[in-house]
């Protein structure tokens, strides 16, 4: 992925969750190189300290038990995005691994911070918010897709808004600094849920879409996703965005 101007910092993840990897985020001087903070975006051993706060509530998330020499995935490989204003810094997370939970926490879980936007603090690297966007994900949901800043007209008022086309083949529009989820709209077929709750912020999962129950099932979107690493652009004069879809 591209490294990310963020006021004091430049920011960069990795590749890698379809591997042993466990995800991580680091912020580097902008004049020295100086490595000044790190986000691990999955948790390690519980019987272990933490790398960091947010992952003490993540840990909660994932079976105890697992085998935490797989790493868990959660890997921040495209593009990230940066709010001079909040000075918050926003990437997305990508699948688990290895891709089945019944394999990565056989006890289940949401596995945070799996497939999840996530803003930190650019000059800290401290935990700000984050969106999960698929629970538990089991299809290669990266939510890692090109993440945009804009300022629409929304309900007649103008608001400063994050949006991305995720892979789950849902688009999504948070209010970038506290997170909140203000819509959630398939832009292809998703069959692997009925809809998103804007109260909850969580996909209403199709139970028939789970291959971990031992028969073969067909789910859209594929794991190549509905939108990837194409980039998406918006027409401020149109109002609308144009989205590369599978």
């Amino acid at each position: 992925g591209a490294p990310q101007g963020a006021g004091p910092v430049v920011v960069i993840g990795n590749g890698g969750a379809e591997f042993d990897t466990r995800g991580y985020v680091s912020g580097y001087d902008l004049d020295t190189g100086e490595l000044k903070w790190r986000f691990y975006t999955v948790p390690t051993d519980p019987s272990k300290p933490q790398d960091n706060p947010a992952l003490e509530m993540a840990v909660k998330t994932w079976d105890p038990n697992r085998d935490w020499s797989w790493g868990g995935g959660g890997n921040a490989w495209d593009g990230f995005a940066y709010d001079p204003d909040s000075d918050l810094v926003f990437f997305g997370t990508a699948n688990g691994s290895p891709w089945s939970p019944a394999l990565r926490s056989p006890a289940g879980g949401d596995n945070l911070f799996l497939a999840s936007i996530v803003a930190l603090k650019a000059s800290t690297g401290e935990y700000a918010w984050h969106y999960q966007q698929t629970p538990g994900d089991q299809w290669d949901y990266d939510a890692t897709p090109h993440l945009m800043l804009a300022t629409l007209d929304w309900n007649g008022e103008p608001r400063k808004v994050l949006m991305q086309a995720s892979k789950n083949g849902y688009f999504y529009v948070h209010d970038p600094v506290t997170g909140k989820l203000l819509a959630a709209d398939e832009f292809v077929d998703a069959s692997w849920a009925d809809g998103v709750d804007l109260e909850t912020g969580r996909p209403r999962i199709n139970p028939e879409a789970d291959y971990t129950r031992g028969k073969p099932v067909i789910v859209f979107p594929s794991g190549a996703g509905g939108h990837n690493f194409n980039p998406m652009s918006l027409s401020a004069k149109a109002g609308l965005v144009d989205i590369p879809a599978i």
